[in-house]
């Protein structure tokens, strides 16, 4: 499947859902219980799918390269905004939660295609050191190091 294939099944797999919830129906990191990676503090379980409407028609905007839609960005990117600023408390009051990988892509690509000054401000509140600590903390926990790859795009980007 070739990425424009991949950005229409995306884009309609949202759409089964009405574009208003993401496909996930499974917790992070979670395994099957006959996986040897399987544990009960994380169980395989079903849940709600997160809420998407703003934050996911800026992403199919700038994926699909939809420029007449431009002007809807500033209002789609209130919710990459509302997020920094939650991920901000997070760094202060919240240090054990590391999943930022969400809102960091969000924000390498609205800032890569079609940046608005509200994505610009969404990634200048937040300090790239800690941005960059947080990841490493979340992949060293299984797989690959792919903090490390983020580290390229990141030193640019901010």
């Amino acid at each position: 499947m070739d990425l424009d294939d991949h950005k229409k099944w995306m884009f309609w797999g949202h759409g089964k859902r009405l574009w208003l919830f993401t496909t996930n129906v499974r917790n992070n990191g979670a395994y099957p219980p006959s996986s040897p990676k399987y544990t009960a503090s994380n169980p395989w379980v079903w849940k709600l799918p997160d809420i998407t409407v703003m934050s996911d028609w800026g992403l199919h905007i700038r994926a699909h390269k939809w420029y007449v839609l431009y002007p809807f960005l500033f209002a789609f990117d209130l919710s990459l905004l509302a997020n920094s600023l939650i991920w901000l408390y997070n760094f202060k009051y919240d240090t054990t939660n590391t999943d930022i990988l969400n809102q960091t892509n969000c924000l390498i690509q609205a800032n890569k295609s079609m940046p608005t000054p509200v994505s610009w401000l969404a990634r200048k509140i937040l300090n790239v050191n800690t941005v960059m600590e947080k990841l490493a903390a979340y992949f060293a926990v299984d797989g690959p190091r792919l903090d490390l790859v983020f580290a390229d795009f990141l030193k640019d980007l901010w």
